[in-house]
């Protein structure tokens, strides 16, 4: 029998006024997950970002910028290491 694995969907809460829900963080280790709108996210500092999508992994350092389709599952690892990066995630109904 074939083993199911659930990849759990991240509940993001917007700001009232505007159309898009902004991280800042310094943790780099994110399980599998996925949302409704597209993450824009931008490494401020760290190297070799492992970040795994749609089971494809990518490598990101500073000052790289990826983007996340809607409803991909994707999630990031990386060696311990002083890690800064932001993100929005934008609102599904925006655009």
């Amino acid at each position: 029998m074939k083993e199911v694995t659930i990849v759990e969907h991240e509940e993001v809460q917007n700001n009232q006024r505007l159309p898009f829900y902004f991280y800042h963080s310094d943790q780099a280790i994110q399980s599998e997950h996925w949302h409704q709108g597209i993450e824009l996210n931008y490494l401020i500092e760290g190297k070799d970002l492992r970040f795994a999508l749609e089971g494809k992994t990518y490598h990101f350092n500073s000052s790289d910028i990826w983007l996340v389709n809607r409803r991909k599952i994707h999630s990031s690892s990386g060696k311990e290491e002083n890690w800064e990066y932001k993100g929005l995630i934008i609102d599904d109904d925006f655009y």
